[in-house]
């Protein structure tokens, strides 16, 4: 089949993976990038319609 549903699956986990290290308080001994309030800012565009 297409590779598409297996990139979103690999897409899909990396972002699970992301999600449990960063709870853990886990960022590669760095402080994240993404914040929480940009997190969320992109996810009400996303769901909004808006291209990111």
């Amino acid at each position: 089949g297409p590779p598409s549903g297996r990139l979103r699956s690999i897409r899909e986990s990396t972002l699970e993976g992301l999600d449990t290290a960063a709870r853990k308080g886990k960022h590669g001994g760095r402080p994240p990038v993404i914040t929480d309030d940009m997190l969320q800012t992109v996810l009400r565009r996303r769901s909004g319609g808006e291209s990111v």
